[in-house]
């Protein structure tokens, strides 16, 4: 279906008039438990229909935003949510040039304009309706008319938006980009404004790296109900390929060690892992892990000075223990000579060639002897001393600067009576009606 494009009057005023933002300042009060609001929380249900007009209106679904806006006003009347509900009925105007579309948005900013007390939008509004009601007058509707008195702006009923008489209205937001939602088995487009028969209905939202959330609602006729709904996350998986019997970090938090019986689970996002073992000098990476994922990570830790000088020094020790027992062995074959001999003198039968062989056997028996005993002492020093670089050889981690020190990519909630706030702006310089959406909690 092809839409109409804007006149190109009000394709001017919008790149001046949508400078502005759309603004809602909801002070709503203590969060209700994610997904579905308590009916007797008036506050918490206006949470829901304000969390599903804002993603809608991020979808370009105007119609349903402004409903929803409309939903929360009739709950907890905060005057910034007429506001909103103007600035998505005018941008629906400028869509398809509906002229209810454009009545209800003059509707809006008239009560807007009409309520008491601070209005950080009054200007705006004002500026709005100053475009839109000669459009009105010239289509001939009834909002084209003078403007009602500011003192008496039209009551609102208590409640939530109802639907027909027969059916009722369902809204379901989700923070997830991406998310796909069913209704009662049947594929629905997300954020998804609907209207059902009364009786139970079943939502199933789904996202890839997320897990699928069911939900049951109960609804009668003509009445409306809206949620905002939050998946969670699938966890991540880290696999070590490492001989070395390491400890595993992840963002300074103890994992394990190496070699690991299974991928471990882990939040999605951007974490800091560290590797270290002793006598090695430690991997540090910043790996961004993604939901539903395994990251294989090769860790081949490079042995530190230290570790190399103090194997160098056990090769130079055990060398000295062979050579002090070599020497030793020498030893001990000239003291069996000179035992020799000096059995053979006892009897009587040695030479001359004898004494002299047995006086030199001793000499070298008593050398070998001192070198062998210098050769064991040293070995013994040079191996303590290789001991203690070894057992001390436990290099600090020192970490670079983190790349990302964000949070995880995870759905955060909104902190108790802090205030909701909206804001619309130009996408781009000279933008005709494009816009992004930001919301802040």
């Amino acid at each position: 279906m092809t839409r109409a494009r804007p006149r190109a009057s009000l394709r001017r005023r919008h790149r001046l008039a949508l400078a502005f933002g759309l603004g809602a300042a909801l002070g709503l009060g203590a969060l209700a438990a994610p997904g579905i609001a308590s009916a007797d929380d008036p506050k918490a249900q206006a949470k829901e229909y304000y969390a599903f007009g804002a993603r809608a209106f991020e979808a370009g679904q105007f119609r349903a935003a402004a409903k929803a806006f409309d939903a929360a006003y009739r709950l907890v009347p905060r005057s910034a949510l007429l506001f909103s509900a103007g600035q998505a009925l005018r941008r629906q105007y400028a869509l398809d040039h509906q002229p209810d579309d454009l009545k209800n948005a003059i509707d809006y900013y008239r009560r807007y304009t009409g309520e008491t007390g601070e209005l950080p939008r009054r200007g705006e509004a004002a500026a709005a309706l100053a475009e839109l009601e000669p459009m009105a007058q010239r289509l001939g509707l009834a909002g084209g008319a003078a403007p009602a008195d500011p003192k008496a702006p039209p009551p609102v009923a208590p409640g939530p938006v109802p639907g027909t008489s027969a059916l009722g209205v369902i809204m379901v937001s989700s923070s997830v980009k991406g998310a796909k939602a069913t209704l009662d088995g049947k594929p629905v487009e997300m954020p998804l404004s609907a209207e059902v028969p009364p009786g139970k209905h079943v939502i199933k939202l789904s996202a890839a790296g997320y897990f699928d959330l069911e939900r049951e609602v109960q609804i009668a006729a003509g009445a409306s109900f809206a949620t905002d709904l939050q998946l969670k996350q699938k966890p991540a998986r880290l696999a070590i390929e490492t001989e070395s019997h390491a400890e595993i970090t992840l963002d300074g938090r103890p994992l394990g060690t190496t070699p690991l019986a299974a991928p471990l689970e882990v939040s999605p996002g951007t974490r800091r892992l560290v590797v270290s073992d002793t006598g090695h000098h430690p991997y540090v990476a910043d790996l961004d892990f993604k939901p539903d994922a395994t990251t294989e990570v090769p860790v081949e830790l490079e042995s530190t000075v230290q570790r190399d000088a103090s194997i160098g020094l056990f090769v130079v020790a055990g060398a000295g223990a062979v050579a002090g027992g070599v020497l030793a062995g020498v030893a001990m074959y000239n003291q069996n000579r000179a035992t020799r001999i000096d059995t053979a003198r006892e009897s009587g039968n040695i030479t001359d060639d004898d004494r002299r062989a047995y006086d030199a056997a001793l000499v070298r028996r008593d050398d070998y002897r001192r070198w062998s005993a210098v050769a064991f002492t040293g070995a013994g020093v040079v191996g303590v001393t290789g001991l203690f670089l070894f057992l001390i050889d436990s290099p600090e981690v020192t970490e670079p600067p983190r790349k990302d020190e964000g949070p995880a990519d995870e759905p955060s909630e909104t902190p108790a009576d802090e205030p909701l706030e909206m804001g619309l702006a130009p996408a781009a310089p000279g933008a005709e009606v494009g816009a992004s959406l930001s919301l802040r909690f």
